[in-house]
């Protein structure tokens, strides 16, 4: 298993880098922020307040002036960003479900009731447990009240003592506070706790399809003897995790999605059938210079979750595995990634889909079966984003197939005819075609073409270097629009 202590610090990095704290704040950006903040009246300068405050310091607006004057001690306060306000999320103990959306109305803070410790908030399958202890020695009733910073997020109730978050899909750092008062009419708030820790977060990078998804072109041992995969030493190697899911094509068929969780991308995928001299052979797809690019260009905390069967089509023969939602390799994926989320969840690791990448198409690119890809490979993606609960930013990196040069030798070597040949590739060009509009017609889907691109004897397979340049290729998109 690979430590979880690799990738336990990307949410304080996230932390680091969305954080900060500025004497002063822009008058016309803290009005943009009215909706947020609660109102106090009083003589002279308006008193503004947002919770939870830094033991009852508060922002003093001055109508005259130009800047908003933060008071010492301003680090629990964040006013550089509308997204940064900071919201009450749930009123435990008077409703199930509550976000509260406008202004609310001025709350004591500044009490002699002690402040809780701060509360525990632990990761789940795209959520989030928001826990705190019962103050010591208190009796009688108490509400409590959990607000979130960066931003607003529903808490539903699960007990008194606990509030749950779901749809969490980006690498929000997210931190909790919870205060508490009494039921009594009259009751004030206790001061708010300190921040619970930032969960750890980490992607998944997602990498299915076919037989070009699997590698089954690319031994790791070249013919001078050299296991290219070993050879290339970047770091990632050694850090990366992967877990993979490969029912057809690896011995053994899943590895990193049982008990032991997710094991270093360098670990051998070996080759269940085939010759004699291919059975037990070390094979790779794109993931592995996919993940080398992403590490060796700051995105380190990730995780790589492979899918792929070789032959599995979308659209072609009786119940195609991959067309959503039916299909049983789409149904394997979506559970493979929830049971990847529940292992890393279960080291304290909060995961979220962070890209997809798609290498689809081959056997789907025939007569009387390839104008229908189009069609589904939409639906497959739609039903994906909703399925594996994606963020509306997420990457989708769809690997256009190529099945020119196959076609063009059989028709050199007078395994079809000229007419055939023709309407093989008419299927090609629909099956290309379709990645293209799925790119125009959704958000955030792009392509890349493995055209050109080295291939074994057969034209069809990508040979190893053919996959190192391709994992290059997605690498570099997938840098540009980043993981979520």
């Amino acid at each position: 298993m690979l430590p979880s202590a690799n990738r336990a610090s990307a949410g304080a990095d996230r932390r680091h880098r969305t954080g900060g704290n500025g004497a002063c704040v822009d008058l016309q950006l803290l009005r943009s922020l009215a909706p947020f903040l609660w109102h106090q009246g009083g003589d002279g300068p308006d008193r503004v307040e947002r919770g939870p405050p830094s033991r009852g310091r508060r922002l003093t607006l001055d109508p005259a002036g130009s800047d908003v004057v933060i008071p010492s001690h301003a680090d629990r306060i964040r006013a550089r960003l509308p997204g940064t306000a900071w919201r009450v999320l749930a009123l435990l103990g008077l409703t199930t479900t509550v976000g509260l959306v406008g202004p609310t109305p001025a709350l004591a803070v500044t009490t002699d009731l002690p402040p809780l410790a701060a509360p525990t908030a632990a990761p789940g399958v795209n959520s989030l447990t928001v826990s705190w202890t019962v103050p010591s020695g208190a009796t009688g009733s108490l509400k409590y009240q959990v607000s979130s910073q960066l931003y607003t997020i529903v808490c539903t109730e699960i007990d008194v003592t606990s509030c749950l978050v779901t749809a969490i899909n980006d690498a929000t750092p997210w931190q909790f506070a919870v205060r508490y008062r009494g039921t009594a009419p009259g009751s004030v708030w206790s001061s708010w706790s300190d921040w619970s820790a930032v969960v750890p977060h980490v992607s998944i990078l997602i990498v299915a399809g076919q037989s070009n998804a699997v590698g089954l072109g690319a031994p790791a041992v070249n013919a001078a003897g050299v296991n290219v995969a070993t050879a290339m030493t970047a770091k990632a190697f050694g850090v990366v995790p992967i877990a993979w899911d490969q029912p057809v094509d690896a011995i053994p068929i899943r590895m990193g999605l049982t008990s032991a969780g997710p094991v270093p991308i360098s670990t051998p995928q070996l080759r269940s059938w085939g010759s004699p001299a291919q059975v037990g052979a070390q094979y790779f797809g794109p993931e592995l210079t996919t993940a080398r690019r992403l590490y060796n260009h700051g995105q380190q905390h990730f995780v790589v979750l492979k899918v792929a069967v070789s032959g599995s089509t979308m659209v072609n023969g009786t119940a195609p595995p991959w067309n959503a939602p039916s299909g049983w390799l789409y149904q394997r994926l979506v559970n493979d990634t929830r049971h990847l989320q529940a292992k890393e969840a279960g080291l304290g690791v909060l995961a979220t889909v962070g890209a997809v990448v798609f290498y689809q198409g081959e056997f789907d690119a025939v007569p009387g079966v390839a104008a229908q890809y189009g069609p589904a490979l939409l639906t497959f993606l739609t039903d994906l984003h909703q399925d594996l609960g994606e963020n509306a930013n997420t990457p989708v990196v769809l690997v256009k197939e190529e099945m020119a040069y196959a076609y063009y030798a059989g028709l050199l070597t007078n395994q079809m005819t000229l007419d055939q040949w023709e309407s093989l590739n008419q299927a090609n060009d629909l099956v290309r075609a379709a990645d293209d509009t799925a790119a125009t017609t959704l958000p955030h889907v792009s392509t890349v073409e493995s055209a050109g691109l080295d291939r074994i004897s057969d034209l069809v397979h990508l040979s190893a270097t053919g996959q190192i340049q391709l994992g290059l290729l997605i690498g570099s998109v997938l840098l540009q629009t980043g993981l979520t």
